[in-house]
């Protein structure tokens, strides 16, 4: 029948059977217990003890005796995992949530990145992979986090070989998982102390540890202390010194300072922010000497090992950065003077290969999209690294392709129409990243953590602003936007009706007769604007 009856006989064991519009439960000799009527495209997803139904009636699950229950919505975009333990489990991005099946109780548990597959459920507890770590769960709180420390990625899972836990990857490889405390009776010393570290045990780490005798002791001891933060760092002072072995660490020191002196990033906005800073001239003088360092604008990932990085850039490209130009703030500049011929300088080279690489200048930047990681890359011509990226990218049903360009010093990348992400071309730092609707039908223009969209220009009057709330503001203009160029911290629009206007602010400057009727946008410059052969400079 389509309803399971509600005087199910009694049994010692149920196994679940999926055919199109039906599940059945069946006895351990194959007959039909009872059967239930569900839509053909319906999600249904078994475990121990009960099933799964998620259709176009909504959520609910069965028990072994067929007992129906209803249960409550779920947020938005959550992915079904299992059914175990008495619940079912579910995943929106970096939270996972436990469905409890006999109270209705939603419990959320913060993983920190997305899952990889299903937990391991035991009573109360929970076992989560993700991509860099292994995470132990009673009820929604977290006991244990351990780094495992390999290449995990889509197509690994855990699972159980007789009363141990193990890992299985995409090309079925297996490691057991032996237990936390019986690896530390069996280790002493720095190994047990890089055990605890990789537990995020920090101060146990340090006790274990006791003074560093070589050179890999003091290592674990920096990392032990990078792990509690920048702050934790900087206030060691010199004796922090002690423990770095070369380059590298000390490179991690100096971002650790940095972010505990100015824990906004303000130094990563401008190539001249903290003019003066003693702790950016020492920076610079130690990529100087090794341009081949790692370096990353993510203060939590200090202690981890550069190649677990979501973003690193090196010391090569960071001298790149602090080279450049500076552009003056909209706060710092007045108005233009009299033009005056220059020699224009040449652009850099701008070239879209066949398998969607951009060639800018001497820079190449890749993008490569997985089905758990999109990955962007810089290279020189040479094929040296200057920076990278990767995050978990949106749903492939929801945004199946992407998109790549380069403008006014930013990496753009879109997501299917729904998420646009800018990165700075020099070291990669993610500068923003906005969820939207649709982009097709205007020009984005990043502006600092603002986007604003015009479009298409010559025809719409509508200015549209996304700000770092994530808010967006329409904004009518007097007339179709005619050029539009970022300015560092605001957005120059000159209309069709000749006006200038500062945006989003709306502010009206004066601008000379030639650029107000120009119809293509000037170059901007840390000298000022430069169209064709001449140049009109900032006054100061």
């Amino acid at each position: 029948s389509g309803t399971p009856p509600r005087d199910a006989p009694q049994h010692l064991a149920v196994r679940w059977q999926l055919v199109p519009g039906w599940v059945l439960a069946l006895d351990p000799f194959g007959q039909v217990v009872w059967q239930y009527r569900v839509d053909r495209m319906a999600q249904v997803t078994t475990g121990p003890g009960a099933v799964l139904v998620r259709d176009s009636a909504g959520l609910r699950a069965l028990d072994e005796q067929g007992t129906l229950m209803s249960l409550p919505p779920l947020p938005s975009g959550a992915k079904v995992l299992t059914v175990a333990g008495g619940a079912a489990w579910f995943a929106t991005g970096e939270r996972a949530w436990r469905l409890g099946l006999a109270d209705r109780v939603v419990q959320s548990l913060e993983l920190g990145a997305p899952p990889l597959g299903a937990p391991l459920v035991r009573g109360p507890q929970s076992l989560w992979l993700t991509p860099r770590e292994l995470l132990l769960f009673d009820s929604n709180r977290l006991v244990h986090r351990f780094q495992h420390r390999m290449p995990a990625g889509e197509g690994w899972r855990l699972a159980v070989d007789g009363e141990r836990p193990v890992i299985i990857s995409n090309d079925q490889r297996t490691w057991r998982l032996e237990s936390f405390t019986d690896q530390l009776l069996r280790l002493d010393g720095t190994a047990k102390a890089e055990l605890l570290l990789q537990a995020r045990r920090a101060d146990e780490a340090l006790i274990a540890l006791g003074e560093p005798k070589n050179d890999h002791a003091r290592r674990v001891a920096l990392r032990a202390h990078l792990s509690k933060g920048p702050r934790h760092t900087a206030g060691l002072g010199d004796q922090v010194e002690g423990w770095c072995t070369n380059a590298q660490d000390r490179a991690l020191v100096l971002l650790a300072r940095l972010w505990a002196s100015d824990p906004t990033g303000t130094w990563l906005a401008r190539p001249d922010a903290l003019l003066g800073n003693p702790l950016l001239g020492e920076l610079d003088a130690l990529t100087r000497a090794n341009p081949n360092l790692w370096l990353t604008t993510a203060p939590d990932v200090l202690a981890d090992e550069p190649t677990s990085w979501d973003h690193a850039f090196t010391g090569n490209s960071w001298m790149r950065w602090r080279s450049q130009a500076v552009i003056p703030n909209a706060t710092d500049r007045k108005l233009l003077v009299e033009a005056t011929p220059v020699i224009v300088p040449p652009l850099p080279s701008y070239e879209r290969r066949g398998d969607g690489t951009l060639v800018l200048g001497d820079a190449l930047i890749r993008l490569e999209r997985g089905i758990d990681v999109i990955h962007v890359e810089c290279q020189t011509a040479s094929g040296e690294v200057l920076w990278r990226q990767r995050w978990r990218p949106a749903d492939f049903l929801a945004a199946p392709s992407q998109t790549i360009d380069v403008r006014d010093g930013l990496v753009l990348v879109i997501e299917g129409g729904l998420h646009l992400t800018a990165f700075v071309l020099a070291h990669g730092h993610r500068q923003a990243r906005f969820s939207l609707d649709d982009l097709a039908t205007g020009t984005p223009y990043v502006v600092e953590n603002d986007l604003i969209i015009i479009g298409p220009l010559g025809v719409d009057t509508t200015l549209t602003t996304i700000d770092s709330k994530r808010q967006a503001h329409r904004t009518q203009l007097t007339a179709s936007a005619r050029w539009a160029v970022p300015l560092t911290n605001t957005l120059l629009v000159v209309t069709s009706d000749a006006i200038a206007r500062l945006q989003p602010s709306g502010q009206t400057v004066t601008l000379p007769e030639e650029l107000l009727r120009a119809r293509h946008a000037p170059r901007v410059t840390a000298e000022g604007l430069l169209m064709d052969d001449r140049l009109w400079r900032w006054q100061r």
